[in-house]
């Protein structure tokens, strides 16, 4: 099953607005309403075959293929909404150097949090690497720099 589907499966079975484990104080919190995720909407997509919505391999075919007099050809052929193509792959392949001195060098490995091999592997030079690695090692980044601020902000106040 194509990961884009298995994401938006899993979204709809996690949403954080039905589930909330910290409920407001007082034990009252107002009723969210999101007629998208009722159950005979869910269970109307979940029939929709697969290969409606991966049209000629592609993502999005169902709404690739309801737009395609009102949309751009553009619009409709390209493959990300959020960003361009292979703009992780960019910034990762163009900053190895920087990422692996913070990475391997950081909190985060010292403290154990994150595998020292495992961040060696996804920041080699092969190139193996699987596109859902990226995003992970750029969160592993953000997380990285936010802990070391942190703790010069931490240290700086204790002096």
């Amino acid at each position: 099953m194509p990961w884009g589907l298995v994401y938006r499966l899993g979204m709809l079975l996690t949403a954080p607005e039905f589930y909330d484990p910290f409920p407001a104080s007082g034990g009252h919190q107002a009723n969210l309403v999101h007629p998208l995720y009722s159950q005979p909407v869910v269970e109307l997509c979940l029939r929709i075959p697969l290969y409606v919505h991966f049209l000629n391999g592609r993502d999005r075919g169902l709404a690739r293929n309801a737009f395609t007099a009102e949309v751009p050809k553009e619009i409709l052929q390209r493959q990300w909404k959020d960003r361009g193509a292979n703009v992780n792959e960019e910034l990762v392949a163009k900053n190895l150097v920087f990422l692996r001195s913070v990475l391997l060098d950081g909190v985060l490995v010292r403290e154990g949090i994150l595998d020292r091999i495992a961040i060696e592997r996804a920041l080699s030079n092969t190139p193996t690497k699987a596109a859902a690695e990226l995003p992970v090692i750029l969160h592993d980044l953000a997380i990285e720099l936010w802990v070391r601020k942190w703790s010069n902000c931490a240290a700086s106040a204790a002096a």
